[in-house]
């Protein structure tokens, strides 16, 4: 998308940003971006753990880290060094802003398909999900029923990878339009043929979602902690990551 400036180019999370970078600055690495890319879409500006660099967020949730002077761009996760480890931070904050938005809007009126736990609920878990994804189907066939039956609710919220035009959309769409939509996500990623509906569904208000997460794959399973699990796992992996074995 951008001109490298530099040699490292990576992709960070959205991020909600607060007015907490001087307007001058602001300015200034507005003008260099605009003078390099005249139509960079550029959304909002806060600061940067790094000193001497501010995050510059554009459209669409891509993040890239400019130098105060605008003469650099950098852009990819931020890795802080721990004595047990590397922490995200990119990842740490993209975690606070999805714990806030399920704290302020309630999650279960999100439209999601819900396949209901077995008995006590444990863990409810929010799983954005693509029917042309094939971890999704083998985390849906393989996965999904043993969280059942240990206790986890799984809400599934619609994520077309390919955007919201195309197949993968309107497959989507059928699964959350029809009147079983259990049954319908369940053939749709056996890779059975069922009737297309239409109606007024929720995966636009999910992509929008998923992009204010940081999310740009699939599966992408979020937690109401704002804790964010990536890609496929088996049953018993999960369930330890879960905190339930």
């Amino acid at each position: 998308m951008f001109k490298i400036l530099i040699a490292l180019f990576f992709l960070l999370p959205a991020l909600s940003y607060s007015s907490d970078v001087p307007q001058p600055r602001i300015d200034l690495i507005s003008e260099r971006l605009k003078a390099a890319k005249s139509d960079i879409p550029i959304v909002g500006f806060s600061m940067s753990e790094v000193p001497g660099f501010t995050h510059v967020q554009m459209q669409g949730g891509e993040v890239i880290a400019v130098s105060d002077d605008g003469k650099f761009l950098f852009a990819g996760p931020l890795y802080r060094i721990t004595d047990t480890g590397f922490k995200d931070v990119a990842d740490a904050k993209a975690a606070v802003v999805r714990a806030a938005y399920f704290k302020k809007n309630d999650p279960f009126k999100l439209g999601a398909i819900v396949f209901p736990a077995s008995g006590e609920v444990k863990k409810q878990i929010f799983v954005f999900t693509d029917i042309t994804c094939g971890f999704c189907r083998k985390l849906h066939q393989e996965t999904v029923p043993d969280l059942q039956a240990a206790g986890v609710e799984v809400h599934y919220l619609g994520f077309p990878r390919e955007g919201l035009t195309g197949g993968a959309k309107s497959s989507l769409d059928t699964a959350f339009c029809s009147s079983d939509q259990q049954g319908a996500l369940t053939s749709l990623k056996n890779n059975e043929a069922i009737e297309a509906k239409i109606c007024d569904s929720p995966v636009p208000s999910h992509y929008a979602l998923a992009q204010e997460f940081g999310i740009n794959s699939t599966p992408a399973i979020v937690m109401l902690d704002g804790t964010l699990i990536k890609g496929y796992m088996p049953a018993d992996t999960m369930l330890q990551s879960l905190g339930i074995k």
